[in-house]
């Protein structure tokens, strides 16, 4: 008991796992910083962040071998480590989804992240953010993506704000580098939950841009967990 809440506390605060307390956070951290102070153009970021782990694929390796082995019980989302600071938390964690199991298009608030395919294909849906003022949002759809081993999804207030994804032809792996901001990254002034948008009430409010409402978590996941949810 006491051994499993001393690898809890490690995790919470980023001791333990190289992958998490040692070159790998500090690349992500300063990735982050770079796509904060635009001295990165988003896409490069995906890039690198592509380049990296078809560089090591031991890396990839590693987090296959570790947290999505065939005989461990998976959870949807499974946290495997963080870095807490004053104002801000650095997470990561793997998103497991099953064949045609999709992840609701959602925004965030007070969030940055990539996620990279580990194993499997996955449906992209990508959106950004124009606006958005009580339970209305607008936003602006780009084309739908089919994702393979080793790409990149990069998701934040200023790129493509809002997302959407599914596994196709199999169950899909998802590493996911996320940056919390607030004290500790959990705590802010504003909120720093997801926003659920309901896809399928969208309207077309000029040429290019598309408006729908929030709607709660449950009715996200009950309308819109599989890929063949959607009309």
């Amino acid at each position: 008991m006491l051994s499993n809440i001393l690898e809890r506390l490690k995790d919470a605060f980023g001791y333990g796992s190289k992958y998490y307390n040692g070159d790998l956070i500090e690349y992500f951290d300063d990735l982050f910083k770079q796509l904060e102070k635009k001295l990165i153009e988003p896409e490069n970021a995906k890039s690198k962040v592509k380049e990296l782990f078809l560089a090591n694929q031991d890396l990839k390796s590693h987090f296959l071998d570790t947290y999505c082995d065939k005989q461990q019980e998976r959870k949807h989302l499974q946290i495997i480590g963080s870095k807490v600071r004053l104002f801000n938390r650095l997470r990561f964690g793997i998103i497991n989804l099953e064949e045609n199991g999709y992840e609701p298009i959602h925004c965030h608030q007070g969030f940055i992240s990539f996620q990279i395919v580990l194993a499997g294909k996955c449906t992209l849906d990508e959106f950004d953010k124009i606006s958005l003022k009580g339970n209305k949002v607008i936003f602006k759809p780009y084309k739908n993506q089919v994702l393979s081993s080793n790409d990149v999804m990069l998701n934040f207030s200023r790129f493509r704000g809002i997302h959407g994804f599914g596994a196709i032809e199999g169950p899909t792996r998802i590493l996911t580098i996320g940056k919390y901001y607030g004290l500790f990254g959990k705590y802010r002034f504003s909120t720093n939950n997801r926003g659920y948008l309901d896809i399928d009430n969208q309207k077309k409010i000029s040429s290019q841009l598309l408006q729908t409402s929030l709607i709660e978590e449950r009715e996200a996941y009950s309308k819109y967990s599989k890929i063949n949810n959607f009309s």
